[in-house]
């Protein structure tokens, strides 16, 4: 399941259940604010370079690790 796709089940899924989420996707940006925040890497990469990254991050994409185009934005996230 392509990534966007993932974040918008898991933020309807949790919203659903009554929990202050947000979520951060290249379509969607919606309360930004929350303790907890749905998102693809893409849309975090320049917070998280800037040091301004979430307390916790959740990487649900280890496959992405030896991908030549993607891979480093992974690797950097996890290193930061």
């Amino acid at each position: 399941m392509p990534t966007r796709a993932l974040a918008n089940d898991k933020w309807s899924e949790w919203k659903s259940k009554g929990w202050d989420v947000g979520i951060a996707t290249g379509d969607l940006a919606e309360n930004l604010e929350a303790p907890v925040i749905v998102a693809t890497l893409e849309t975090q990469r320049e917070r998280l370079l800037m040091g301004n990254g979430p307390a916790m991050l959740v990487v649900d994409e280890y496959q992405m690790m030896g991908d030549r185009k993607r891979g480093l934005n992974y690797e950097v996230a996890i290193a930061l």
